[in-house]
């Protein structure tokens, strides 16, 4: 199989369908809402979850999905303190480059089951 042979099939197709909806809706402001749904049809997920830091201040919420009844445990507890124990948090805060980083290369001592914790990537951009 030539790397040509991989541009030319359904999946690449689609991937840069979806990749062209992203770039044509950047600048608006439903882009956070486009992102989700993007990835849901990409990859699934059940909650998410986009922030930026900013030092070791509070992190700035810009989108998510979690139901009202998970709010003030998901979010709001996250938001107020438990960011300061969030792997992504201290690596930002430690200077980690942009771009996808792995929470296994980030936290390597922690154990995560299939069944509990986070899935083993997370998405910093």
């Amino acid at each position: 199989m030539t790397p040509t042979d991989h541009l030319a099939n359904s999946a690449s197709l689609a991937w840069h369908h979806h990749l062209a909806r992203l770039f044509q809706g950047v600048a608006g402001s439903g882009f956070p809402l486009l992102l989700e749904q993007t990835l849901r049809e990409l990859v699934g997920f059940d909650t998410i979850l986009v922030n930026t830091y900013k030092g070791q201040r509070r992190p700035l919420l810009i989108h998510d999905n979690y139901p009202p009844t998970r709010r003030e445990q998901g979010i709001e507890c996250y938001l107020n303190q438990t960011f300061l124990l969030d792997p992504f948090f201290k690596a930002v805060y430690d200077g980690l480059e942009n771009g996808a980083h792995r929470l296994r290369e980030l936290a390597p001592d922690l154990k995560w089951t299939p069944s509990v914790g986070p899935p083993d990537r997370r998405f910093k951009l």
